[in-house]
């Protein structure tokens, strides 16, 4: 094979890599590819679920509307903070790269309970509405408490409640 050959593969190796996919489960929460500007960065979150995240510089929201998951986010160089659901990373954006982080997603299955919401030290991590039974959130990976709102009270699920890159995890009520 010729040597531009090579090349093309992998630059198409890198292209498929980051299309929007999110990448096969046991890969670690962070990876960089190349991305086609040499002056500009990206930024892409990855999860299965329809959730969306943020972007702030300096304190500051980048752009009106939050991306939804899968999607490339082009920003200048610098540092950046990701969050989905409250949950936070904090990033360098480098120029000719694009950075794809992968959430994982949590799930409580059951009944007689409202809806559901997970906690890191004693913070709820949920961007707006909590989720109701059965409907899955991303996260960044971590441990998180989770509770279930039960008529007027919350009602402790798991202290203990484990989200991996790439992966759901079920808790059932």
């Amino acid at each position: 094979m010729k040597r531009h050959g090579i090349r093309g593969v992998a630059a198409l190796a890198l292209f498929v890599a980051g299309c929007g996919q999110p990448p096969p489960s046991g890969q670690s929460e962070q990876s960089v590819v190349l991305y086609e500007r040499s002056d500009r960065g990206a930024v892409q979150v990855n999860g299965d679920t329809r959730d969306w995240y943020a972007i702030s510089r300096g304190g500051k929201a980048v752009g009106s509307n939050p991306p939804l998951l899968n999607t490339t986010t082009e920003l200048e160089p610098g540092d950046y903070e990701i969050s989905v659901n409250k949950t936070v990373r904090k990033v360098r954006i480098e120029p000719g790269k694009k950075l794809v982080l992968l959430t994982g997603s949590l799930v409580v299955q059951g009944s007689k309970a409202d809806w559901w919401y997970p906690e890191q030290g004693g913070e709820q991590k949920v961007a707006v509405n909590p989720p109701t039974l059965g409907n899955a959130l991303a996260l960044f990976p971590g441990t998180y408490a989770v509770k279930v709102y039960v008529t007027n009270h919350a009602e402790p699920v798991s202290d203990s409640a484990q989200v991996s890159p790439g992966k759901k995890t079920v808790l059932t009520r």
